[in-house]
């Protein structure tokens, strides 16, 4: 693949083509050729072609429209984003009610996220969270809350009525 990928930036001409089997995937060189922001808008119009395309058309079209280097640059491999942070929208909702700056939540942060990870169910139902975020942490508020017993008064008797 990284020869094709060579070959797409050097090449003056287009007979390497040929002797390429057809079992290439496209989708892996455009996405090693979107690394390189020099071509993105080559690359942009070559992923309107990556599925539409053979593969050998589409290296056809890929070395007629990337401008030709002398050599082929170098380009480092993006790494995955950092993961969505998960409890983001319990975080909101702690600084909002302790009303941490940016500086103190910084600082604060992973010693937050260690208690939460120890008692998750604590702090979902004092922030009153929602039943998608329960979801997505692999719980159900139904029955979460079913488990937890109140003792003593509620409602309105603890006002004596």
């Amino acid at each position: 693949m990284f020869n094709i990928i060579s070959n797409i930036y050097t090449k003056r001409n287009s007979k390497w083509i040929d002797e390429i089997d057809n079992n290439i995937a496209p989708v892996l060189i455009l996405k090693w050729l979107s690394m390189n922001d020099k071509i993105i808008t080559h690359v942009n119009y070559l992923n309107k072609y990556v599925y539409w395309l053979e593969p050998k058309h589409f290296l056809s079209l890929a070395w007629a429209i990337i401008p030709k280097y002398s050599k082929a640059p170098f380009i480092k491999y993006m790494k995955k984003q950092e993961e969505e942070n998960l409890y983001e929208e319990l975080f909101i909702k702690i600084r909002k009610v302790l009303e941490m700056s940016d500086n103190d939540f910084k600082y604060c942060h992973p010693y937050l996220l260690k208690e939460i990870e120890n008692n998750k169910k604590k702090w979902f139902n004092k922030f009153g969270m929602d039943k998608k975020f329960w979801a997505t942490h692999g719980m159900d508020s139904k029955q979460e809350m079913k488990s937890e017993k109140r003792e003593g008064k509620g409602g309105l008797e603890l006002f004596g009525l």
